[in-house]
């Protein structure tokens, strides 16, 4: 177990206006001929532990980001194998972290009760040769020193001087160091941090280098409290340099960047790092404006000018295409300067797909990188910007999300967060984790719902109920605040809604927020009895029954017109959610998809809605037989289509869906617009993941033969092994192939205008009826 001790090197923490550096802490430890030597360890915000002077650090940002008031996370480490006979030394080095989150003013983390100077708690057992254990914590034998990062901060950036480098550092030598300070315990629960480490997937070398001058950054004159605060911040450094050589990586990533470099004594190398260009052509991090110039992803090295220096920056990370080195010199700016380490959460990947349409292989990637990009520990909702746990794009996203990687771990962790995030009146805010903004704005039913999405997504793909067991008392508590907000018809409107709609405000869109949330209120409703009734809690699914029933009623009689069969608003993503959460009888849905298919014909064959009704459109569309439609919406090529992403030269899915994308693009790296990833897989090559919740046991199979396409190919790996799907086309016949492990069972289902004509063993020839 980790010990409740905490230690800190300073009083003071790190800000914008006074910088302190990141501590080193060292413990020299002996052992004699040890047995088994284990070390639990907490550093907030982040930590880097180093035995005997090798790093073993799990990954980046260790252990993990959370709200320490809530939760607060330690890693456990066998440091065995890294033991001397005799004597040791084990050296953590402390990030701020979420725990003083400087760049973290827009949302009020600059002002959160935790916020706090790093501090360190670890408890090292060691069993010696006579196998009696012996635990040392953080206390009066630990001693600190200044490090040589001057400032770091998970969203701004790393600055460090190489001068102030102790050679002596990982030997028992402790002069220059000093004493500690014991620091407060947080108030959150202390737990063993089981999400997948943030490790580093691949490296890029830059596509090509060229002379460039920076693009103006600007902080909106909002008058809000938190740009107020943001504008009259005054940082210690202000940058001077606004010319220097444009590194291009050719993809839009997140990560940080390796530099290699010979430099002089002293010499300054700043990296600017943005992952757009403006209308003339500069790199340009204008889209970012939540910090401070010169820290708003920054880093900083200072040469001390010995032969070759390596900097790779600690404590945070960046979304990029481009990296603006400057305070270099033209002999400097070679290829070798700068790599890309491209890092994420570490996940096996579930599934893959493929096709003879190069835009849908390029979409399929597009979506992938969108997804890791965004994925450090949770879903974040940019990797440049916020770095953020939004729930609503977790909500629309946790079903592609689990069905393309092993990502369920990180998940039921991060809804842990959510759990204790929740306010003592059930609401969820819109940010997790977070101290106290968030709530009561810019959330709302689409957002909150994440809490029953997350678990119910998980065992569609798994099968696991552990997250149900632990998330259906907040359920439950979160109906009752439902319930606070119903108006006299029965109707919930409140919050964000279908966001981001094109050549729309993003948050006017054409479908009413009382329409989309009311829908997703009593999608709710019917969630949460299903978890109940698996886990078999029966005592509340009356009331949770009755919840959903009202909910529906309301819907019916005030939001639908049954003359047209159409739902209020008369708009695609209206039309499109009603069908989808079931609002229609089964004699009305004829009637009602007709409605929706003349939606889309009116424009033109285009989508028209935001992030909620695309969630679920192409959905509705394949399974009502206009498959072909969905995927002529998803890939033509003018405007809105997701191939006109790239028509515009982007490699991940942006914020907003826009004409254009020049000076104003917003964000051009989120994840919740990459459900179409899992479309493919679903409806292309028809792997349907137990639709119904059942026992795990039982995959449909149901392609749909897209004309556009001469072959397509995807696997999925369930529970009880792979299964592999594959057609492929020639002239007037398909062949269809599956393979599936032996003990689930494989239902076909072909679609409408095929007959068999040949069977053999997990192989079907198919010919168009004529």
């Amino acid at each position: 177990m980790l010990s409740k001790k905490f230690i800190s090197a300073t009083n003071e923490y790190c800000t914008y206006e006074k910088p302190v550096s990141s501590p080193y802490f060292k413990r020299v430890f002996h052992t004699v001929s040890p047995k088994k030597v284990e070390l639990n360890i907490c550093g907030l915000g982040f930590y880097e532990l180093y035995i005997n002077g090798v790093n073993i650090t799990k990954g980046i940002l260790a252990p993990y980001i959370s709200n320490p008031d809530h939760i607060y996370y330690y890693d456990s480490y066998d440091i065995l194998p890294f033991l001397n006979d005799g004597e040791n030394v084990m050296v953590v080095q402390l990030g701020n972290g979420m725990q003083n989150a400087i760049g973290g003013i827009i949302w009020d983390f600059d002002i959160a009760e935790f916020r706090d100077v790093p501090k360190l708690a670890f408890s090292l057992e060691i069993n010696d040769c006579e196998n009696e254990a012996r635990v040392i914590e953080a206390d009066e034998n630990v001693l600190c020193k200044d490090s040589p990062i001057w400032f770091d901060d998970l969203r701004s950036g790393c600055f460090y001087n190489a001068n102030n480098e102790d050679e002596l550092l990982h030997t028992a030598s402790v002069e220059g160091w000093r004493s500690c300070f014991p620091a407060k315990a947080p108030k959150g629960e202390a737990k063993l941090c089981t999400a997948e480490s943030i490790c580093c997937q691949r490296e890029i070398k830059p596509v090509n280098i060229k002379k460039s001058a920076l693009g103006r950054y600007k902080i909106p004159e909002w008058d809000v409290p938190e740009y107020n605060r943001l504008r009259n911040t005054k940082p210690e450094y202000v940058p001077e340099l606004k010319q220097g050589y444009l590194y291009d990586f050719g993809e839009n990533i997140a990560g940080i960047v390796r530099l290699k470099i010979r430099g002089n004594e002293n010499q300054k190398v700043e990296l600017q790092f943005c992952e757009i260009m403006d209308s003339e052509g500069n790199p340009s991090y204008d889209n970012i404006y939540f910090y401070p110039d010169g820290y708003s992803q920054r880093d900083i090295y200072i040469c001390k000018g010995e032969d070759l220096e390596i900097f790779e920056p600690q404590f945070t990370y960046h979304g990029f295409r481009y990296c603006v080195v400057m305070g270099i010199t033209e002999q400097q700016a070679t290829e070798d300067l700068l790599t890309a380490l491209v890092y994420s959460s570490d996940f096996e990947k579930r599934s893959n797909f493929e096709c003879s349409d190069n835009i849908a292989n390029t979409l399929y990637g597009m979506m992938l990188r969108s997804d890791l990009s965004n994925f450090y520990y949770f879903p974040t909702d940019c990797p440049h910007r916020e770095k953020n746990g939004w729930t609503g794009d977790a909500n629309v996203s946790s079903e592609h999300l689990l069905m393309n990687f092993a990502c369920e771990e990180s998940l039921s962790v991060w809804l842990d967060n959510i759990i204790k995030a929740q306010n003592s009146e059930g609401e969820i805010p819109g940010i997790v984790p977070t101290g106290s903004w968030g709530y009561g704005r810019l959330n709302g039913p689409a957002w909150d719902r994440v809490i029953v999405e997350l678990p119910y997504r998980i065992y569609q793909f798994t099968g696991k109920t552990d997250a149900f067991n632990k998330v259906y008392r907040c359920l439950l508590k979160y109906i009752d605040f439902l319930k606070t907000k119903q108006d006299e018809r029965g109707l919930i409107g409140y919050g964000l809604g279908d966001w981001m709609q094109p050549e729309h405000d993003c948050d006017k869109p054409d479908a009413p927020v009382l329409v989309t949330d009311s829908i997703l209120c009593m999608d709710f409703a019917a969630k949460t009895d299903k978890i109940l009734e698996i886990i078999g809690v029966e005592e509340p699914r009356a009331q949770v029954k009755k919840f959903y029933n009202d909910m529906r009623t309301a819907i019916r009689k005030y939001l639908v017109d049954f003359d047209s069969m159409t739902v209020y608003s008369n708009c695609q993503t209206a039309q499109a959610m009603g069908i989808y959460y079931g609002v229609f009888e089964p004699d009305e849905l004829p009637r009602a998809k007709q409605v929706l298919l003349d939606l889309v014909k009116k424009a033109d064959n285009h989508f028209d809605c935001g992030m909620l009704g695309l969630r679920v459109i192409f959905h509705i569309l394949a399974d009502m037989g206009a498959a072909e439609l969905a995927y002529q919406m998803i890939t033509r090529q003018d405007f809105p289509s997701y191939r006109y992403f790239i028509e515009q030269g982007l490699t991940t899915f942006p914020e907003m869906i826009k004409r254009d994308y020049g000076d104003n693009p917003g964000s051009l790296n989120h994840h919740y617009f990459g459900d179409i990833g899992a479309w493919f897989i679903r409806y292309i090559t028809g792997i349907r993941v137990d639709e119904n919740l059942s026992l795990h046991k039982t995959v449909k199979i149901q392609p749909n033969f897209i004309k556009a396409l001469n072959f397509a190919k995807a696997d999925y790996k369930t529970p009880s092994g792979k299964i592999e799907v594959s057609w492929e086309r020639v002239c007037e016949r398909v062949t269809l192939k599956i393979s599936a492990p032996d003990d689930i069972t494989v239902e076909i289902v072909l679609p409408d205008g095929y007959k068999v004509i040949n069977t053999r063993k997990y192989i079907w020839e198919l010919e168009e009826a004529r």
